[in-house]
């Protein structure tokens, strides 16, 4: 392999084998004989030496031949078409390409690695001084620390390897009892730290959050067999993603922090160079599954929900610390979408199709499909989804479109929807989709927050859908300890009840079973329950602990709501504000325009929603077709203006569209947003173009009033 293969520092020449022997020459002395050596007596050395290399050569070579050349004659014998074997040679040379492409890209990964500073430096010259990420920190002295300890990591999870996981992996099947890594070595390249991002002001007092940004490029090379005839390994190994870490309680006595927790928000990146028998999992076909299936079990164990949390005092609980309660839940609804891209084609690309478009969604570990809608490039789903959000800032709605074709999907674009920059309980906006040419979807996001009032339940009238969930597996243990948990949506508490059996792996009589009616939850503290409880069906000490607690999602915007709803305001100067509050007293205006302003910090974006406006003038007798045109002073280029899509013939018309500004917080505090209502005449009508404006310095006597 490319990434572990060393020349070889003996200056002897190679034998090249398919190079023609020939004679050799006694008539003039032999390379490499000694002084005084005659020529004779080094060829009598060269022809002892040599003969017997060249004969096993050649005999590999006649070897190779047969085994090539072999499958070609059975071909002929059994009367197959000769189709069998020029599919062979396409596969195996396929295989060898892709290879190669696949170690090129390791080695081009692996070089930019090891000269980052000098990429950086070299794309960077041309750039603004003044770009400067302030959130972000790079961590350069972190970095030199796991340089300098990655051997011993190397060493840690060797240890680990051999002693846990092989002992693992040979109890969970029987033809599996022989196997073990024959080599394990996790290279020179050792992990790296793109950047930190601390939070202190967004969270509790008594916690401190870190995100880190991990890019893992390594040279690991590692083999393992199941028998002599039967080997797998791993050489070349690319894992990119952002972990959270935790330190809370933050206590008042060394070590000062009471545990560390930590998790991969969303899901990581993968790609694995295998090696042996597992080769084929290199193919397209195969290396999406096989990665998907890896980051599955990582899911499983560090993507949010699931976290890995290490206790530094005994006080500090574990079930606190690994199954902390939601921030809140959100649903969405899938509306439509707009003006995609026609992936189909006919007539070999001359007739342009339209597309066959489906979503998923995803926030953390939990995903779902959506319906496809069949040729339609403004499809309608109506489809509407929950989501439990447990970390914010930090998660955040993965929306991608895909066009459904028999072979591949085709990309239609993608939006990244952040939590923290939603300003309300119920939002319904158009966004655009992100890194394709044109499209948008509307999505309408509802956000609950969760409370203990019971006051608050009501039951809702849709119909209750049972969910199943299932624990992994403990072997051989009567006493088995599972430490998971999980979230179910409930629509009515007192009809409703949690089912719970304890089964053996493929076997349909359970060992015991739990029937937890719900509304015994609502008579305890808290809405809490943490006890043991005596399992049906099994013997008399049977018993099973869990804790069991149970929130109402409450549609409301509260104070409660700041952790997942980013409450920053733009504070700007007070003839602004007095602006705005003469403007709303202002009672001739020529129509109202509904505008919520926020500041993403995580971004560096000036979100402005464009929600909607009602009253405006009308410009003809069939109302007014308006658009709202928004510029941040003092920019006022064509390139600089946002607006957006036209409302036709209304005078109440509703945008909900979202416009944002590359805008530092320093720079967006003292700058002023200039607002426009317009209205879409054509070039000689004689109707009003400007319909009202918000933001200028001095008095309008067509100004909006701007209502919330």
């Amino acid at each position: 392999s490319r990434l572990s293969g060393l020349s070889d520092p003996s200056p002897q020449q190679d034998y090249d084998p398919m190079a023609s022997p020939g004679p050799v020459s006694t008539s003039s002395p032999v390379q490499g004989a000694g002084l005084g050596e005659s020529p004779s007596m080094s060829t009598e050395k060269l022809s002892s030496s040599a003969v017997n290399r060249m004969l096993m050569e050649f005999l590999i070579y006649c070897g190779r031949a047969v085994f090539v050349f072999y499958p070609v004659y059975l071909t002929g014998y059994l009367g197959l078409s000769i189709s069998w074997v020029l599919l062979c040679m396409f596969m195996l040379t396929w295989w060898k390409k892709n290879r190669q492409w696949k170690d090129a890209r390791i080695g081009s990964a692996i070089d930019f690695v090891d000269n980052e500073k000098h990429t950086i430096n070299t794309e960077l010259k041309g750039s603004l001084q003044m770009v400067n990420f302030t959130d972000v920190e790079k961590v350069q002295w972190l970095n030199k620390v796991l340089e300098q300890a990655w051997p011993f990591f190397g060493m840690y999870m060797e240890k680990l390897l051999r002693e846990n996981i092989q002992k693992s992996v040979r109890a969970c099947n029987t033809a599996l009892k022989a196997f073990t890594f024959t080599k394990i070595h996790f290279g020179n390249i050792p992990l790296k730290i793109t950047g930190i991002r601390a939070y202190t002001h967004e969270v509790e007092h008594r916690e401190v959050i870190l995100d880190m940004n991990l890019s893992y490029v390594g040279d690991v090379d590692i083999d393992a067999q199941v028998n002599p005839a039967i080997t797998a390994g791993v050489k070349g190994l690319k894992l990119h993603g952002m972990m959270r870490v935790i330190l809370e309680p933050l206590i008042g006595q060394a070590p000062l922090v009471g545990g560390v927790t930590f998790f991969f928000i969303r899901r990581p990146t993968l790609e694995i160079n295998w090696t042996g028998m597992t080769n084929v999992l290199d193919s397209p076909a195969f290396g999406s599954l096989s990665e998907e299936t890896i980051i599955d079990i990582i899911a499983s164990l560090m993507v949010l929900p699931n976290r890995m949390c290490i206790p530094l005092i005994d006080q500090v609980k574990m079930d606190q610390m690994r199954f902390p309660l939601p921030r809140g839940v959100v649903r969405v609804h899938l509306l439509e979408a707009r003006d995609l891209v026609a992936k189909d084609t006919y007539m070999m690309g001359l007739v342009k199709g339209k597309s066959d478009p489906y979503a998923t969604l995803r926030v953390g570990n939990r995903n779902f499909k959506s319906k496809t809608i069949k040729e339609n490039l403004h499809p309608k789903w109506n489809e509407v989804y929950e989501f439990v959000v447990h970390e914010a800032p930090g998660q955040e709605l993965e929306l991608e479109l895909y066009d459904e074709d028999t072979d591949k999907d085709d990309f239609l674009g993608r939006y990244l929807a952040y939590f923290c920059y939603f300003v309300l309980p119920m939002m319904s906006l158009w966004f655009a989709l992100e890194d394709i040419q044109h499209g948008e979807v509307h999505l309408k996001l509802q956000w609950f927050s969760l409370q203990t009032d019971t006051s608050l339940m009501k039951e809702v009238q849709q119909p209750s859908v049972s969910s199943d969930s299932l624990t992994s597996v403990v072997y051989a243990s009567k006493d088995p300890v599972w430490e998971e948990g999980f979230t179910f949506f409930v629509r009515n508490v007192k009809a409703q009840h949690l089912s719970i059996q304890v089964k053996e792996p493929e076997k349909k009589n359970p060992l015991g079973v739990l029937n937890l009616p719900l509304s015994r939850l609502l008579n305890t503290s808290d809405l809490t329950l943490d006890q043991r409880f005596l399992l049906e069906r099994s013997g008399a000490t049977s018993q099973i602990k869990l804790k069991a607690t149970l929130r109402v999602g409450m549609h409301t915007h509260t104070q409660s709501n700041c952790c997942i709803f980013e409450r920053i305001e733009i504070k700007v100067t007070f003839a602004y504000v007095f602006l705005f509050r003469a403007i709303r007293n202002h009672q001739g205006s020529f129509g109202e325009i509904e505008l919520i302003i926020r500041y993403a910090t995580l971004r560096h974006k000036l979100v402005v929603f464009v929600n909607s406006c009602r009253n405006l003038f009308p410009c003809s007798e069939n109302g007014t077709d308006s658009y709202v045109r928004l510029y941040l002073l003092p920019d006022q280029t064509w390139k600089h203006r946002k607006k957006t899509h036209v409302k036709k013939r209304t005078t109440n018309p509703v945008f909900n569209e979202k416009v944002e500004f590359d805008v530092l917080l320093e720079q967006a505090q003292t700058r002023k947003l200039d607002v426009s209502v317009k209205n879409n005449k054509m070039l000689v009508s004689r109707e009003r173009k400007d319909i009202g404006s918000v933001g200028n310095d001095a008095y309008r006597s067509d100004e909006l009033l701007i209502w919330k």
